[in-house]
């Protein structure tokens, strides 16, 4: 004969075992949970096999049966089957337990009850129906062994349970008469034993607090008594200083006290993963063994990202971060620097996905694959039944790769049953969307180190001390989870009416009340309480249930809770320790102070036939802005930040220019206006597909509307400062180069214009408004116009090979024998500015001509730089430059936000 002791979790089976091993040892006695229980009574009796077709059929009946409580919310989530058939099917089987094997479903909707309450009735009763009356696994199990005959008994099993402890539905009690009665006898001294470990056993003193709270917390207890060192409530900023806060509490104790060990104390952690990871890494560090943390910490689940990944590349225009999530993913058949490589380069709205030099035949296939969209359902297929094949075999990676074949293959057999043409996107990625999995356990039980006990478990050991750590609400007891359709009043009419069982949330709280007590029975001195006040985001936090109930019993309430923020709270605290006092030193700051170098800055990055790294319009107005973060972007000391899809500024007049330079570009004729209106929308579309994909996203189109009427609105106004200055493009996006000062400079041109007379515009597009240009160029601080010029006369065409035919030789006689000018034109306000004076007609609209040298200044001050870095000098800035050159030289200083470095040594300079 089996004798099995049941216990209501793992925790009790723990200490249960441990108690029967040292005072009742013998062959055939099992302590065990009702798993257990249940899968050694189909292993003892004759049970034919069964098959589990429960989760499948309740998902095709809930999609099919009509007018339903949850129709609605099928209709507006189609893909949700799953999730809304687990919350249905649940109160279902609540029902079904509740009934019992010998009750009757179908006499519940005749209840006299509220019209809502007999409709969810009525629906669960048809679903049951549509399903033909087929019960749940364990259900199904009980039930034929229930059925089965005395012969099919192989062995008898003795069950030995306490009452309530654990609670046991009708089905459950069922089971376990059946095996008592087919058992026949029983051990008393096993009986004993279960009944000692289950029954509420105060440990501490009835003179101390905490056997008063053991005794008397969560009821009506009528005379307070004075709080004692037994209990203690410590209220800290979050999670991660209650740990903390516990390990030092711990320490000093084991310090103090010779007799008092690790096995004497023990945590009781909430149902936070927050915890579980924070005292491992805090209680490693501070040296303190732990015993029986038993959580398995969730790890991401590679296999379903990868798969995840995978469809929404494959649905183009696919989001970026998902396109770079792939890339980098350890699955794919290239190392982490090769992947970050080619993520970078999709960060930077690089889609061709062109393999590297060298690059392995498996891993160009993997590009291939997720290059292009799946257009078609038998496209997807052929790319789901590839993708596994190509991945990473490392042997570290055998789990993942066998969730990416099931996965896929689960995919391909949901695409099997699609009856439309259209890929079911949606479905796809519901299926597919990742989520964490149980990682391995990560503490065993030991004899040593400190026990660590769970919420919503029994404890497994008797300490001295113990630390209940999270006592916020929600937590001691649990907050009440949404796992019934029916109230409270309905179930217990219900259970009134049909002599149910079905459990309501105030029996299920006093449940977990009597489990808590039980908890702090298992401490023999002293319990303290630690009271987060903030969550991991900041939020305030209200204390749990069980300390507005440990106030009612404390004689003076008001100094329960010590405030360790406070150093009245530090202070009446016990055996905290505290560090001794230090004079306040305020936190270490850099000291700025400007550079000097033993060489020529310039001279850095050369190229390899030694010349000197060229500089372009860009680069030099960095320097003037702030020869430090010149510096770092010339080292290469720059952040490459990965971040969503986002339509900024930079965004913004790359597409403007793009549109700009195939509407003006040189060898057509000029527009008008209602070829302008037909011809935006259409290069605006194949533009935005080549460069900026997700802008053709639903999300995104509100922006786009608004992008390319602002584009439509300043080619129009363009159109006619081009047709009223006779002005005619010859180039557009035109590298040209030359020499400043003895160093290279480059940049490229959005727009060359040849006006009559050997006149030439170099144009250069800015989405942006011109009031602070405008202001720029009165000042004398737009460097881009005199550099332009400098490099045509200098220079010229950086690649002539690929330029327009003829365009060298007009450069040439223009710098010869004709005049160069530059003009901006500023979309935003459709205004241009020029660097000319008397070329144009003054009454041409939103043109102007600055009539100033509009580069002497900023000229002068590259000189400057120039200068002193060349002798190796860097100048920082101060606290007062963005001010500075926004209001009085009309330049935004980006330089000083694009790098944290740079705003981290900004000389501080008290405004005037």
């Amino acid at each position: 004969m089996i004798h099995f002791l049941l216990t209501p979790d793992k925790a009790a089976t723990r200490r249960l075992r441990r108690v029967v091993a040292t005072q009742h040892p013998g062959l055939g006695v099992i302590v065990g949970t009702w798993p257990e229980l249940l899968s050694l009574a189909t292993k003892n009796y004759l049970l034919p096999p069964r098959q589990d077709n429960w989760q499948p059929l309740l998902e095709t009946s809930i999609s099919a049966l009509p007018d339903a409580f949850w129709s609605a919310s099928l209709a507006a989530a189609p893909t949700e089957v799953p999730s809304i058939a687990s919350v249905v099917g649940r109160q279902l089987v609540q029902l079904l337990e509740a009934v019992g094997p010998s009750g009757n479903l179908g006499q519940l909707p005749q209840s006299d009850l509220p019209g809502r309450t007999l409709r969810y009735l009525s629906d669960l009763l048809r679903l049951h129906t549509a399903m033909g009356n087929l019960l749940p696994v364990e259900l199904a199990t009980i039930k034929s062994l229930l059925n089965l005959p005395e012969t099919a008994l192989l062995r008898p099993i003795q069950v030995y349970h306490h009452p309530e402890h654990p609670w046991l539905n009708r089905w459950q009690q069922a089971l376990i008469d059946r095996l008592k009665q087919d058992a026949h006898t029983e051990d008393p001294a096993l009986a004993d034993l279960l009944h000692t470990t289950c029954v509420e056993q105060p440990t501490a003193p009835d003179t101390t607090t905490l056997g008063y709270l053991q005794r008397y917390l969560f009821t009506s207890a009528t005379e307070p008594v004075q709080q004692d060192s037994s209990v203690q409530w410590l209220a800290v900023r979050d999670y991660l200083q209650e740990i903390e806060v516990a390990a030092g509490i711990i320490q000093t104790a084991l310090d103090d006290n010779p007799d008092l060990t690790t096995a004497d104390i023990a945590l009781l952690l909430p149902n936070d993963q927050n915890y579980h990871s924070a005292v491992v890494s805090v209680f490693s560090q501070a040296g303190i063994p732990l015993s029986g943390l038993d959580a398995a910490v969730p790890v991401r689940d590679l296999g379903s990202e990868a798969v995840y990944h995978l469809l929404l590349s494959l649905d183009k225009p696919a989001p970026i971060m998902a396109l770079a999530s792939l890339l980098t993913s350890p699955l794919m058949p290239w190392d982490k620097a090769t992947g970050h490589q080619l993520a970078l380069k999709v960060i930077n709205n690089v889609f061709k996905l062109e393999a590297p030099e060298g690059f392995m035949e498996q891993g160009k296939a993997m590009l291939d694959l997720f290059r292009e969209r799946a257009a078609t359902l038998a496209d997807l297929k052929r790319r789901l039944k590839r993708f596994p094949a190509l991945l990473n075999k490392d042997d570290i990676y055998k789990d993942s790769l066998n969730r990416v074949q099931s996965l896929c293959t689960s995919l391909l057999t949901f695409l099997e049953t699609y009856q439309q043409q259209e890929i079911p996107w949606l479905g796809l990625k519901a299926l597919a969307t990742p989520r964490l999995v149980p990682g391995q356990k990560q503490n065993e039980c030991t004899l040593q180190g400190v026990a660590v006990f769970h919420e919503g478990e029994e404890p497994w050991r008797q300490v001295k001390c113990l630390f209940v750590l999270g006592c916020s609400d929600g937590h001691y007891p649990a907050g009440l989870s949404a796992g019934s359709l029916f109230i409270d009043a309905e179930l217990e009419a219900l259970n009134t009416q049909h002599g149910l069982s079905l459990e309501t949330a105030a029996e299920r709280n006093a449940r977990q009340r009597q489990q808590i007590r039980r908890q702090l029975c298992s401490a023999g001195q002293s319990v303290t309480f630690l009271l987060p006040r903030r969550d991991p985001q900041g939020k305030p936090l209200s204390p749990s249930a069980s300390v507005t109930f440990a106030e009612a019993l404390l004689a003076d309430p008001n100094k329960m809770i010590c405030e360790l923020d406070s150093v009245a709270g530090r202070q009446a605290a016990f055996g905290l320790p505290l560090v001794t006092d230090a004079e306040a030193a305020p936190p270490r700051c850099p000291e700025p102070v400007d550079l000097r170098f033993d060489k020529n800055l310039l001279e850095l990055g050369k190229r390899e036939d030694g010349s000197l790294k060229p500089e372009s319009p860009s680069r030099l107005e960095k320097l003037m802005v702030s020869p430090l973060a010149w510096l770092f972007e010339r080292l290469g000391v720059e952040s490459r930040d990965w971040a969503p899809e986002d339509l900024d500024v930079m965004s913004k007049g790359t597409l403007a220019h793009e549109v700009f330079e195939k509407l003006f570009a040189p060898g057509i004729p000029l527009p008008d206006s209602s070829q302008i209106e037909e011809l935006v929308p259409v290069l605006f579309d194949e533009i935005i597909t080549s460069t900026m994909p997700f802008l053709k996203r639903s999300e995104w189109k509100v922006e786009r509307k608004h992008l390319q009427q602002e584009i439509l609105k300043a080619a129009l106004q363009w159109r006619e400062i081009l047709h009223q200055t006779e002005a005619k493009p010859i180039a557009v996006e035109i590298g040209l180069k030359g020499d400043f000062e003895g160093i290279p400079i480059h940049g490229n041109a959005d727009l060359l214009l040849e006006l009559p007379d050997s006149r030439l515009y170099v144009v250069d597009y800015k989405k942006s408004g011109s009031n602070d240009r405008r202001l720029r160029m009165k000042t004398g601080y737009d460097h881009q116009a005199e550099l332009y010029r400098t490099m045509i006369k200098t220079g010229g065409l950086k690649e002539p090979d690929k330029a327009p035919e003829g365009l060298a030789d007009k450069l040439t006689d223009i710098r010869e024998n004709g005049e160069i000018g530059t003009m901006y034109y500023l979309l935003n306000d459709q205004t241009a500015l020029a660097d000319t004076t008397g070329w144009l007609s003054g009454s041409i609209g939103n043109l102007e001509e600055m009539q100033a040298n509009v580069s002497v200044n900023a000229m002068n001050l590259i000189k400057e730089r120039f200068a002193q870095i060349r002798q190796g000098v860097v100048e920082l800035n101060t606290t007062a430059d963005e001010k500075e050159f926004k209001n009085k030289r009309g330049i935004s200083a980006y330089a000083l936000k694009g790098n944290s470095l740079v705003a981290m040594w900004l000389n501080v300079k008290l405004e005037d």
